[in-house]
């Protein structure tokens, strides 16, 4: 149910907060935008306590857990509450233990030895990652005839000019929209710009297919994706 939730999202958000008092505000603003997720990078300090916010206070979002590399993260990823994870790589590891805990995964992949590994796994939804790489859009074009079933959100440095190209590749279902809010707007408590940033991503042409999402992340100073 989470993963057919996670693929039909018409706008999706994640964020790797730092501190639970910065979050809740930050998802409420991306919500009224039009965002329907939060993500939470478990690597970062203070993504326990932000997790759990989040969890007590935002019943009508799916929450994920990303940055996950190891089977033991992802078992404490499940216990505070995830609806799914994500992995900057693929962990044939990682995966195993997500089928073991039936929590949907989302590993990143760079190359066509990766994409038919993550087909031997059973996977079908994939992080391209990092999406800033000057050839990672011919790939996704060149697996669309590879793997006609398997679909793509694409991850790393990517501005809402490149989201819009990526969204019109017919195997991309959506991407992280890294220009949504930056550590400035976050000290400055920039809520309604933060909101109103959302709302013109819910609006790229791209989105208006189904099944296509937004996935706003964090500002390049907080760590890489």
């Amino acid at each position: 149910r989470s993963m057919r939730r996670i693929r039909t999202r018409r706008s999706q958000c994640s964020r790797r907060a730092r501190l639970s008092a910065e979050a809740l505000p930050l998802v409420e603003a991306l919500q009224e935008g039009g965002m329907r997720a939060d993500e939470i990078w478990l690597p970062h300090a203070g993504s326990v306590a932000v997790l759990e916010t989040l969890r007590e206070h935002c019943n009508d979002i799916t929450v994920g857990v990303g940055g996950i590399r190891t089977a033991h993260e992802v078992k404490q990823a499940r216990s505070l509450g995830a609806h799914y994870i994500s992995s900057p790589g693929l962990n044939p590891t990682v995966v195993q233990a997500c089928a073991k805990f039936r929590l949907p995964c989302l590993p990143g992949i760079a190359t066509t030895s990766e994409l038919l590994l993550a087909r031997e796994l059973g996977l079908k939804l994939l992080v391209l990652y990092p999406a800033v790489l000057s050839n990672m859009r011919t790939l996704a074009g060149h697996w669309q005839h590879l793997d006609p079933d398997c679909r793509f959100v694409a991850q790393g440095g990517l501005s809402q000019a490149d989201a819009a190209l990526w969204l019109e590749l017919p195997n991309v279902s959506g991407v992280y929209a890294e220009w949504l809010a930056d550590d400035e707007d976050l000290l400055r408590r920039q809520w309604r710009i933060i909101t109103e940033r959302a709302r013109r991503a819910t609006l790229m042409p791209g989105v208006r297919k189904p099944g296509n999402n937004v996935t706003p992340l964090p500002p390049s100073g907080t760590e890489a994706a």
